[in-house]
């Protein structure tokens, strides 16, 4: 959330200079104040249940994955600024050799522990196993919405670092003028689509940027506000045999974990689950 707040704030040009830096990265009061409020207003469709929680990051989800797979493949529509030669040999961006040690390790050993990291922590396929516990169907849905997410994942993270190296070089991944994301999508967007530039590319980009980064800090309000209104409203009635089929299904994916403070919560209020 920090990420995007400081992308809006650079937007309408706030005061970024004055600021702190905890754990030797400066933020702005500016930033750390938009990024706040970004949280409680997140806050609020996750309060509102559910159902409004998840068409509200649907939404979300859409406006910012529609224009970020467009970016993706956007590159095969104007060959006349790709060099697929950059892609032979899969060189480093230092020039070395793929199949080269690195830092005293074999590379096999390099990439299968970067790829547990990427797996885990970038395509993250468990964040579409927020909403499992709430389907009709959790044995069914989860396997679909994981499997569906981890695809995603896996065709975005692929086909944006080859847009970018066929169309700004490998080199370009190693400047360090171009680290920031917004600042290579801009890049990138304005050699393949050199009519658009200026702030209207600036616009677009930031945009999609947002949306992306404002989805990840939002997803623990939908996973944890939702199960205790859910569980409360239960405490006063016998579950039903879809409850009782969706606490069964979060056990045995061992969503358990998520919902035993719940129900407790739910026992202090006057209720037995």
């Amino acid at each position: 959330m920090i990420l995007a707040s400081f992308y809006l704030a650079d937007r309408f040009h706030l005061n970024t200079t004055v600021g702190f830096t905890p754990i030797n990265t400066f933020i702005a009061w500016s930033t750390l104040i938009i990024a706040v409020l970004g949280i409680l207003l997140f806050f609020i469709p996750a309060y509102r249940g559910i159902r409004f929680g998840a068409t509200f990051a649907t939404v979300l989800a859409l406006l910012s994955m529609i224009p970020l797979t467009f970016i993706a493949i956007a590159w095969i529509f104007n060959p006349s600024v790709v060099n697929l030669g950059e892609l032979a040999g899969f060189p480093r961006v230092d020039g070395s050799s793929y199949f080269s040690d690195m830092a005293g390790f074999k590379w096999w050993q390099v990439y299968i522990a970067f790829g547990f990291l990427l797996t885990w922590n970038v395509i993250a396929m468990e964040a579409a196993a927020c909403y499992i516990g709430e389907c009709a169907n959790p044995d069914k849905d989860a396997e679909i919405a994981m499997n569906l997410e981890g695809a995603y994942g896996v065709f975005i993270y692929t086909l944006i670092p080859i847009a970018f190296i066929v169309v700004l070089g490998s080199k370009a991944l190693a400047d360090p003028s171009l680290a920031d994301p917004k600042t290579i999508f801009v890049t990138f967007a304005g050699k393949v689509f050199p009519g658009i530039g200026g702030e209207v590319l600036n616009w677009i980009i930031a945009f999609m940027l947002i949306i992306a980064l404002a989805l990840s800090p939002s997803m623990p309000f939908w996973v944890r506000v939702e199960p205790s209104i859910r569980w409360r409203s239960m405490a006063s009635s016998p579950p039903s045999s879809r409850d009782q089929r969706t606490w069964r299904a979060g056990e045995s994916h061992g969503l358990q974990r998520r919902r035993i403070p719940h129900c407790r919560f739910a026992r202090r209020r006057g209720g037995d689950l």
